[in-house]
């Protein structure tokens, strides 16, 4: 069972290479260097923060709860605005 899920799982990532080579970018083997990439990740874990964070309502105080908010508000904001090289190439 474990050898054919290796042989498996060995042909869907030879097949997904195939398939970015195609019709990805061309240098999308240094994926994870890109910031854009990082920040896109980073945005997408402060977004579901963001959306989690009425679950806490109730442990925090009104306060530390109001300042979470507004702090996590603007960290989106300053991340949204952050310069990507990778995409804004002028």
């Amino acid at each position: 069972m474990g050898r054919q899920l290796r042989r498996v799982s060995k042909n869907a990532s030879r097949r997904l290479r195939k398939t970015l080579d195609r019709y990805a970018v061309s240098n999308w083997r240094q994926a994870h260097k890109f910031s854009s990439l990082w920040l896109a990740l980073f945005t997408s874990a402060l977004s579901g923060a963001w959306i989690a964070l009425p679950a806490f309502q109730y442990v925090l105080p009104p306060i530390r709860f109001a300042g979470v908010c507004v702090l996590l508000g603007l960290i989106i904001g300053v991340v949204r605005l952050v310069r990507q090289s990778n995409i804004d190439d002028d």
